[in-house]
C-alpha cells in the first residue's frame, strides 16, 4: 500500500530525505577532516623539531665520546711517561737525564697532536 501526496509516494519522499542526509553527514565528514588535517600539522611540526633535537643530541653524545676517548689516552700516555720517569729516578742520575728528555719528548707530542 503507498500512500500519495500528489506526485510525490512517501517512499520517493523518504528516499530523498535519506539522500539528503547522507550528502549532509559527508560535508559534515569532510569538515571533521579538515579540522583534524589542521590540528596534525603542528603535531607534525613539533615531530620533525624533535627529530632534529635528536640529530643535535646525537651529534654530541659522538662529540663528548670522542673527547673522552681523546682524554683516556692522553692520560694513558702521561701516566707512562710519568712512569718512566719514576723509574728512571730509582736507577740513577745519568738515567733520569734520559728519562727527562724523554718525558719532555713525550710532552711535545700530546701538544703537536692538539
Amino acid at each position: 500500500m503507498q500512500l500519495e501526496l500528489g506526485l510525490f509516494t512517501i517512499q520517493d519522499l523518504l528516499t530523498w530525505l535519506l539522500i539528503f542526509v547522507g550528502i549532509i553527514a559527508v560535508v559534515a565528514l569532510i569538515v571533521v577532516l579538515v579540522r583534524v588535517a589542521k590540528l596534525l600539522k603542528p603535531a607534525k611540526e613539533s615531530v620533525e623539531k624533535v627529530d632534529k633535537m635528536l640529530d643535535d643530541v646525537q651529534v654530541c653524545v659522538n662529540n663528548v665520546k670522542e673527547g673522552s676517548e681523546q682524554a683516556k689516552t692522553t692520560l694513558k700516555k702521561a701516566s707512562d711517561s710519568f712512569a718512566a720517569v719514576e723509574k728512571t729516578l730509582r736507577r740513577g742520575p745519568m738515567a733520569l737525564v734520559s728519562g727527562a728528555a724523554a718525558l719532555a719528548t713525550s710532552l711535545l707530542g700530546i701538544k703537536k697532536k692538539k
